[in-house]
């Protein structure tokens, strides 16, 4: 078990570069001994290589567990913040984050009410976006609906 990010290894991903060892990083990541420095889309790019799509909801979410939020880890990670919201709407959806400890609870509660309003439940981002405030995202849009998805789940 790796002491620190920096030890978790690298290897060979054939005449693509490197990637890094995900047997090791998995252990690592369930030890909960997060770092913040490591997962850098730099070190991707150098390499040649291109993060899988669940690899890259991994490091995100190491990154919010280590304590980032969404600027921080987009900045780190050299991502838009709308990236990112997407991998949180995910994360929403799956129940592994609480959307208000993301999100303002006052904002998303107004969107699951023009959402509700909306059609008999027919609602797209879209239409939401419309009747709504300008400076609401589609981000959080996005997280609203996962959420309310989520609940209609357990229902």
């Amino acid at each position: 078990m790796p002491k620190k990010i920096e030890d978790i290894n690298y290897v060979k991903n054939g005449d693509k570069g490197f990637a890094y060892n995900e047997e090791i990083l998995k252990k690592y990541i369930d030890a909960k001994e997060t770092k913040e420095t490591v997962f850098k889309k730099k070190l991707s790019r150098a390499s040649g290589t291109k993060v899988e799509k669940g690899d890259t909801f991994v490091l995100t979410y190491s990154l919010y567990q280590a304590g980032k939020d969404m600027k921080a880890i987009a900045a780190e990670r050299n991502l838009s913040v709308g990236t990112i919201e997407t991998h949180f709407a995910k994360f929403i959806e799956e129940g592994k984050v609480d959307i208000y400890d993301i999100y303002n609870k006052e904002r998303i509660d107004k969107i699951m009410e023009v959402s509700s309003q909306n059609d008999a439940g027919q609602s797209s981002f879209s239409s939401v976006k419309s009747l709504l405030p300008e400076d609401f995202t589609y981000g959080e849009i996005r997280a609203a609906f996962k959420y309310l998805s989520r609940l209609k789940e357990q229902a």
